[in-house]
């Protein structure tokens, strides 16, 4: 499985974000219908996956944390909202 960094496409999103929500970078990813947002403030990373389509798969999950986030499972804290989209945070160092 492999996502594609599209953050250039979406360069006015990803400006927004980093402006209205006071992150220090955003990068936008896609696969198909599946979106990964991820950002980093002051003291947390998160990303955000969604898909209008179907529900997020466990494999969507493990990726965003291993490969996105570059971290370990253990060490995040996983949340799904009832719209189905799936919210991933973890405190930074």
């Amino acid at each position: 499985m492999r996502f594609k960094d599209v953050s250039l496409e979406n360069s006015h999103l990803t400006t927004m974000l980093e402006r209205d929500f006071n992150n220090k970078f955003v990068k936008i990813y896609e696969r198909g219908d599946t979106s990964i947002i991820f950002s980093e403030h002051d003291n947390i990373s998160h990303a955000s996956l969604s898909n209008p389509k179907r529900d997020i798969k466990d494999s969507e999950i493990r990726y965003a944390i291993i490969r996105v986030m570059k971290t370990k499972i253990n060490d995040v804290e996983v949340f799904k909202l009832p719209n189905g989209n799936i919210h991933i945070k973890k405190p930074l160092d």
